[in-house]
């Protein structure tokens, strides 16, 4: 996501599956007290979703 240029303001529903689950991966030893684990799992549930719809996510 970083690396994506600031023209892109959306992510595909595949690139949406691999990056939630890497996100789990990444936060899955965090606290579960910590609001950015909390919002990390917010995102990724919206990533997992867009997947299943098939529909893009876009960012504002």
């Amino acid at each position: 996501m970083l690396e994506q240029p600031d023209s892109d303001r959306y992510l595909s529903p595949d690139v949406c599956q691999t990056v939630a689950a890497r996100l789990r991966q990444l936060i899955r030893h965090w606290p579960d007290d910590d609001i950015d684990k909390m919002n990390a799992l917010y995102l990724a549930e919206g990533m997992e979703l867009a997947h299943q719809q098939n529909e893009i996510l876009g960012f504002i």
